[in-house]
């Protein structure tokens, strides 16, 4: 496939195979049904359900069920492994450049960036060498390891300090992430620990550090404070208006001069869009995402669109829409269809979206956010979340496998097995061959 290549219909390219991206593609199939070619570039042949990452790690699902290969859920689509690496809107085609080889160019009628977001980092010193993000099924397998990892260390070491560094965990960013991933753990390491002989869950030390003065921005400020008081109570120390300065060996300085110890630091203080989204030469916002109309086009590109994290879609009564995945489908439904009546010589409808449901999990069978403008504590919004995410699956037969595999942890503890071999493949062969070159 390259720019020349002829082609019978119009060809809808489409960068970006998550939330956002899915979405538009699912819109135009089920409008045209073949009667335009939609091409996806993606590099990965998977959807990634980021929401369901903290799930992942505290072995409430399997990491496969957190994911929905791309040729399975959208059997229609021209799949193209590989990053958007340059756009030029006025030859109407892309370039594109795959996991091995020349990168290659790609005509098309309309293009779609939705390239989503990266994880932000800042230039704190030792972030990069001691800290981990939870972005990936690899992070957050990494996290679950390495948190039942310094359990097995408590356990046996004799040192003072080594055990108060393996018992705590440091979770820098107060968003929902960072908070998700905190609270499922945290439960996690909870049960596992009572199964220790010498660790008993109180001695458990995990800490959220947030530099503004209130965590969960999307949501209310009085469940905000609800969710501080139910973490604080669970043993976990939430420092607001705090930053960390610098990480240096499992030891940590924060803004208030004081240090901690800790072994595990997981760095989840926001996102951003996408690094490609800067070279395309579009224009953007303060943010870096990509500037469009209400209609999700690019203004002054009739035949460019943008939507999602890496994306300023505008509000009714201004700003934007948060990067959330709620939005990012919804915004999907609303360009595929826009880019419908546009392929039908009709002009394209505004996206706007009143109040959405926000919901966040607090580990525990316990959530908490708002629905249709009321706010909701408890299991209730807990099976909500978890409803919706199942429903989002872009194919049937994972929303059954989710289904089912979430009814059956109901009834059962959370799987507390160690599994770092799956971070490191080889390893036994490694060892052997070092062997056999002593011999």
């Amino acid at each position: 496939m390259n720019a020349a290549e002829p082609t019978d219909v119009p060809r809808v390219v489409v960068a970006g195979g998550g939330f956002a991206g899915v979405s538009v593609v699912q819109a135009l199939h089920r409008r045209f049904r073949g009667a335009v070619e939609v091409v996806l570039v993606s590099p990965r042949n998977h959807m990634l359900f980021q929401p369901l990452l903290p799930e992942v790690a505290s072995g409430a699902i399997e990491p496969r069920h957190a994911v929905a290969p791309i040729r399975q859920a959208l059997p229609r689509v021209r799949f193209r492994m590989g990053e958007l690496d340059g756009l030029d809107p006025a030859r109407k085609t892309v370039t594109v450049q795959p996991p091995a080889g020349d990168p290659y160019e790609l005509a098309y009628t309309h293009v779609v960036i939705a390239l989503g977001s990266a994880p932000r980092a800042l230039l704190i010193p030792g972030l990069d060498e001691h800290a981990v993000a939870f972005s990936t099924v690899a992070e957050a397998l990494h996290l679950r390891n390495a948190m039942l990892s310094r359990l097995e260390i408590a356990e046996s070491t004799q040192d003072p300090d080594a055990r108060e560094s393996a018992l705590r965990a440091v979770f820098i960013g107060g968003g929902y992430t960072g908070v998700e991933a905190l609270a499922e753990l945290h439960y996690l390491a909870q049960r596992a620990a009572e199964r220790f002989e010498n660790v008993e869950p109180e001695e458990i030390q995990w800490t959220l550090v947030e530099a503004a003065d209130r965590i969960l921005p999307n949501l209310p400020l009085e469940l905000a404070d609800r969710a501080v008081v139910k973490l604080r109570r669970r043993g976990i120390d939430v420092r607001l208006g705090t930053t960390v300065e610098r990480i240096d060996d499992g030891r940590l300085q924060l803004s208030t001069g004081e240090e901690l110890l800790a072994d595990t630091v997981v760095w989840s203080a926001g996102v951003e869009p996408h690094p490609c989204v800067r070279r395309l030469g579009l224009d953007l916002d303060d943010a870096g995402r990509v500037e469009v109309d209400r209609t999700m086009r690019v203004p002054d590109h009739a035949n460019v669109w943008a939507l999602g994290d890496c994306a300023a879609v505008p509000r009714p009564d201004g700003g934007s829409y948060p990067p959330t995945a709620e939005q990012a489908t919804r915004q999907g439904k609303q360009l595929g269809s826009n880019l419908a009546r546009v392929l039908q010589g009709r002009a394209p409808e505004a996206y706007a979206h009143g109040e959405s449901a926000e919901l966040v999990t607090l580990g525990s069978h316990t959530a908490m956010g708002t629905v249709a403008g009321r706010q909701l504590v408890g299991k209730l919004p807990w099976l909500a979340r978890r409803a919706y995410y199942v429903a989002q699956m872009p194919s049937v037969s994972r929303r059954v496998r989710l289904a089912l595999e979430w009814s059956l942890g109901t009834a059962f503890p959370n799987d507390p097995t160690q599994l770092d071999a799956l971070e490191r493949p080889g390893g036994p062969l490694h060892r052997s061959l070092m062997r056999a070159e002593s011999r």
